[in-house]
């Protein structure tokens, strides 16, 4: 599942820099100022979560005695989920899809999955540093 997870987080990144360039260039005269900074938290949320699948798929390496396919998983789910509804929500203004409830869902259940009582505290401090950013990413929405 390394493997997986580092390749599905690399290819996240990719897909991240293409939307963010796509959103710099060619949404930047389709939509309301407000819309592009809906659709820039969105790559920014997406590029976060590559990053955090890297981290991932080298925790599975660094204790494989630890369960963290959940947690690789959480991280998938909550670029499809998070960012794609805001891509959603920013290119077609449908506000009804309640973004914010949906990541602080997928958070908390990714910090159960996680455990972290039981990983290093260097990992635990990359998590609670990857959740603090995001919670600035939705504050500056």
């Amino acid at each position: 599942m390394d493997r997986f997870f580092f390749l599905s987080g690399a290819i996240a990144a990719f897909i991240g820099v293409d939307l963010g360039a796509f959103g710099a260039h060619s949404l930047r005269t389709k939509l309301t100022p407000e819309m592009l900074n809906i659709f820039e938290v969105g790559v920014r949320y997406q590029m976060y979560h590559a990053l955090g699948l890297m981290a991932v798929a080298w925790a599975i390496t660094r204790w494989p005695e630890t369960n963290l396919n959940a947690a690789g998983w959480a991280f998938i789910v909550g670029i499809v989920i998070f960012s794609g509804s805001l891509y959603l929500l920013s290119i077609t203004d449908t506000r009804w899809l309640g973004v914010g409830r949906i990541g602080f869902s997928r958070d908390v259940s990714q910090a159960n999955i996680l455990g972290c009582d039981d990983l290093d505290p260097s990992l635990v401090e990359l998590l609670h540093c990857e959740r603090h950013l995001l919670a600035r990413a939705h504050e500056q929405r």
